[in-house]
C-alpha cells in the first residue's frame, strides 16, 4: 500500500487553486457562469448541469457532442439576456 506524500508549502508541484462561493446574493445564472474565466470548463460545467436537470447521471463521460452544444448554449443564453436589456 502506497502512502500520500505530504503537501509541502512552496512545492513546484502543486498548483494553487482558488473557489468563489457566493452566499446569499443574486441567484442569476449568467452571474454564476461569469465566475468561469476558462471557455472549455464553462461548457463542461453547462453540460453537468443539463445532464442533472434532465435527471441523467453524470459519472459518464462528455462527448463532444455535448460539449459543443453546451457552448451554443451559452451563447443563446448571453444573447437573450443582451437583447432583453
Amino acid at each position: 500500500m502506497q502512502s500520500k506524500p505530504d503537501l509541502v508549502p512552496g512545492n513546484p508541484e502543486i498548483k494553487a487553486c482558488t473557489l468563489y462561493i457566493e452566499l446569499g446574493g443574486s441567484n442569476d445564472v449568467i452571474d454564476r457562469l461569469c465566475t468561469i474565466s476558462d471557455w472549455s470548463l464553462l461548457k463542461r460545467v453547462v453540460v453537468r448541469i443539463h445532464r442533472l436537470a434532465q435527471g441523467a447521471t453524470t459519472d459518464q463521460p462528455l462527448t463532444v457532442q455535448e460539449v459543443d452544444d453546451s457552448g451554443k448554449r451559452v451563447l443563446r443564453l448571453i444573447q437573450h439576456d443582451s437583447s432583453s436589456l
